[in-house]
């Protein structure tokens, strides 16, 4: 029957359709593949005879013939919007419904890309948009479009295996996603980008080229749509970020980056540098820091120019936030780095083997405050966790910040890290400038008086 169907849509025999229309009626399971559906509707849809009861049958027949394991494409929802228009709604409204409640044939495609939710993203966006498109054509068929939508969003949703979804997905995603919200409008697709993002950041951020994907496809939808639902999404993703890194270091150590990868990779940094907190800047450190190559990478990856990112200025971002932090391990290829000094190749104390290797990369860099007007000794000292190695290093790369005030703390260097009980650092740090011991007394003691002028301030014009 498939086969007499195939040649029915292929030589567009008329006749034969009649024909075509008794023998699946008397057929209980004939399937047709996604093409011959689309074929046969197409067929119908132009011929330039006189609508029936009996075409409109045919027309649904073919639509409950689909083979179950296929959903369908977009030619195939186009080919049904057509045949909508010239048959309305009513007609078609039962076999199309049925169409859109197949959740079991989308759930074995689902499963052959590695997920389990009952329809893939793909398919899902295809519902949506042939619904929106069938909601602008009014009449009856539009009173259920947004509840199918929403029920489209919940089987996207509905699973909880944690398996990847292809880093093509996302891409394909990105264009159709995108395309939506500029013509249906951003405030109508609201929740169908809220579930989309929170699918693609669950099953999309486990290796490194679908996690680039994801990154690029929440910067894009965020330039574009600066709205609450975008900023979860790169809060959530900064989250993930960090562990990816972690998981794939065998890819990064094996391949680096290059190229496009290359500068998603160093964007995808800056969402993690924007949106994430502390925890996520501890844990992309260590993943920086786990091994020598990985850390290698980065530094390469951030040599040069590169289009729309400001390497040196990342790079200064990545030390201060990430990498003061952390110790250089001694294992995981950085006690096998040499470096060249006065006597020859020696091979270096692992201990801020890390922080070496940037200020021997870019000299300058603790000695460029950035958008907070903070200098790198700044997060060194005011961290719990720099070790007195690593605030020494950065000292003696920039002696002059030692004598400036954190403008966020208004500490001192030396008393952060006295505050975290760096006692070695924070002497270090008072021998370059004793008198900053009656500067930062006469600082606190200033800063009190006028924590005391403001509440007095306050309650005068409150009462």
């Amino acid at each position: 029957m498939t086969a007499i169907a195939e040649t029915v849509a292929n030589s567009r025999d008329y006749g034969m359709l009649e024909r075509l229309v008794t023998a699946i009626s008397s057929k209980e399971k004939t399937l047709f593949s996604v093409e011959t559906c689309q074929k046969l509707l197409l067929m119908i849809v132009h011929s330039s005879d006189e609508l029936s009861t009996r075409r409109v049958a045919l027309m649904n027949q073919t639509l409950g013939c689909l083979i179950l394991s296929q959903d369908p494409d977009v030619p195939l929802w186009d080919s049904i919007l057509s045949a909508v228009k010239r048959f309305g709604w009513n007609r078609l409204s039962q076999s199309v419904t049925s169409l859109l409640n197949r959740k079991s044939n989308s759930n074995r495609k689902a499963r052959q890309i590695g997920c389990t939710s009952k329809i893939t993203l793909k398919v899902c966006l295809n519902r949506v948009v042939f619904l929106l498109n069938l909601g602008e054509l009014g009449g009856d068929g539009s009173s259920f479009v947004q509840d199918r939508i929403a029920e489209c969003m919940t089987d996207l949703n509905n699973d909880t295996n944690g398996k990847d979804v292809y880093g093509k997905d996302v891409k394909e995603a990105t264009s159709k996603i995108m395309s939506l919200g500029t013509r249906f409008g951003w405030e109508q697709m609201s929740n169908v980008v809220k579930h989309s993002l929170a699918f693609i950041s669950s099953k999309g951020c486990n290796t490194i080229s679908s996690t680039l994907a994801v990154g690029e496809l929440f910067m894009r939808l965020h330039a574009v749509n600066n709205c609450n639902i975008t900023q979860d999404a790169l809060r959530g993703f900064a989250g993930k970020f960090a562990s990816v890194l972690q998981s794939n270091s065998y890819y990064i150590e094996r391949d680096g980056f290059n190229g496009a990868e290359k500068t998603s990779f160093l964007k995808s940094i800056e969402l993690l540098l924007k949106f994430g907190t502390q925890k996520e800047y501890d844990a992309a450190g260590k993943a920086f820091v786990t091994r020598s190559k990985i850390f290698s990478a980065m530094l390469k990856a951030l040599s040069g120019e590169i289009d729309g990112i400001d390497s040196q200025a990342l790079l200064r971002d990545i030390l201060n936030k990430c990498l003061v932090q952390q110790y250089t391990p001694a294992q995981g290829g950085w006690e096998k780095e040499l470096v060249s000094n006065s006597k020859g190749l020696i091979i270096v104390p692992p201990s801020p083997m890390h922080i070496y290797k940037v200020l021997n990369a870019c000299p300058n860099l603790v000695s460029v405050a950035d958008e907070q007007d903070r200098l790198t000794l700044h997060y060194a000292a005011g961290s719990s966790t720099a070790s007195y190695e690593t605030i020494a290093c950065i000292f003696q790369a920039d002696q002059k910040s030692a004598s400036l005030r954190d403008p966020i703390s208004g500490l001192y260097p030396f008393m952060a890290a006295g505050s975290n009980d760096n006692t070695s650092a924070s002497f270090e740090l008072l021998r370059a400038n004793p008198n900053l011991v009656v500067g930062g007394i006469q600082a606190s003691i200033e800063d009190e008086e006028n924590e005391k002028k403001r509440k007095r301030d306050s309650s005068m014009e409150t009462e």
